[in-house]
């Protein structure tokens, strides 16, 4: 069996979502009036990531046309923030974004009353111009 190719990389973005996962439930949060959500992006297309290498990823001649087929550009990011903040409500959301579109996911572990509706949001899903 083959080990996954970034350990670390992945740990620490599970890490991420547990912190964010704990902070959204919060019994101050409320009170507070802060919301937390995250946005997880696939592979963006930067110079780091045009730089990987066998020195920096293992298995990266098996993985870096899989890899290297999916990059969303940076830019993407940016317009995921701004739908993101137009929701009226986002504690607990997770907007994944890849180079097939958008996709708004529910945390759960969210139990103060209000939390993220994914089915209320003007647009679920939305895919992007990547020319």
């Amino acid at each position: 069996m083959q080990p996954h190719a970034t350990p670390v990389y992945s740990a620490t973005k599970h890490g991420v979502r547990a912190y964010m996962t704990s902070v959204c439930q919060d019994p101050t949060r409320p009170d507070q009036g802060i919301e937390y959500a995250m946005i997880a992006p696939d592979a963006v297309d930067t110079p780091m990531v045009r730089s990987l290498d066998n020195n920096r990823i293992f298995y990266w001649d098996e993985l870096k046309d899989l890899v290297l087929g999916r990059l969303i550009k940076p830019q993407t990011i940016g317009e995921a923030l701004l739908q993101l903040l137009r929701c009226d409500v986002i504690n607990g959301a997770i907007l994944h974004v890849d180079n097939q579109g958008k996709t708004f996911r529910h945390m759960e572990c969210v139990n103060d009353g209000v939390t993220f509706d994914p089915s209320k949001v003007f647009s679920t899903s939305y895919v992007f111009d990547q020319e």
